[in-house]
């Protein structure tokens, strides 16, 4: 075997601050299993599966609020079924950490680069997940977005994972024609639509695509726009 240039090796420092590391002497201390190498490491993943995505799934304090039966229902793929029985929402482990940590950094066209840090986008997911509850939005229902890569899309996903609804998006750039077709499928009840962008230095108003979006949507019972 030719093996090419190497072109990076981690610091010491590096390694002893890598989550890989705090795992492997947590495994030594709480699973009594001590690995020499990552090949080791990577070797037990694949050979005892059950126990490998136990100890990630104790390691990373994974929450439910009903517990998994068992691990893996079948070692045959496809159709294998992970930690049966288990209810969690991922919300919630996104939204564990609420302290001045940078958790967003976004820069677009016409924006200075701005940043959220874990405890703002926690207070705003909050908000706009109380203003969902609010008109009515619960376990199952549909929210379709039709938003830009910004930071309020993050937030209005979050916060209709929050809820158990199930979350859609497409950006504003695929059309009229080709929203409505796609988003009528699952029938909404809300709709969260950006009033605009910016795209090669050029503004694209959307209050009208929005508009008819809604007005082609049966399903739709509010429609909620994020200024930008």
């Amino acid at each position: 075997m030719i093996e090419g240039t190497e072109l990076w090796q981690p610091s010491d420092k590096r390694k002893a601050q890598a989550i890989v590391t705090r795992y492997l002497a947590w495994l030594k201390e709480r699973k009594g299993l001590t690995f020499e190498s990552y090949p080791e490491l990577w070797q037990w993943s694949v050979t005892d599966l059950e126990g490998f995505w136990t100890s990630i799934w104790d390691f990373f304090q994974v929450r439910a609020q009903q517990p998994y039966r068992e691990v893996l229902s079948d070692h045959g793929m496809p159709g294998t079924r992970w930690f049966t029985g288990a209810h969690l929402n991922y919300a919630e482990h996104a939204l564990r950490r609420r302290d001045q940590h940078l958790a967003v950094i976004s820069a677009g066209e016409d924006q200075q680069l701005a940043t959220l840090t874990y405890g703002e986008l926690y207070r705003q997911t909050a908000s706009v997940a109380a203003g969902l509850r609010e008109v009515g939005v619960g376990k199952g229902d549909r929210v379709a977005a039709v938003l830009p890569n910004i930071p309020q899309a993050l937030v209005a996903f979050l916060a209709t994972a929050s809820l158990g609804a199930v979350w859609s998006s497409c950006p504003p750039e695929f059309g009229t024609r080709s929203i409505v077709e796609r988003f009528a499928q699952i029938e909404p009840r809300v709709l969260i639509g950006v009033d605009g962008y910016r795209y090669k230095g050029k503004s694209h108003p959307c209050l009208e695509s929005v508009a008819a979006i809604q007005d082609a949507i049966p399903s739709l019972e509010t429609t909620l726009l994020v200024p930008h």
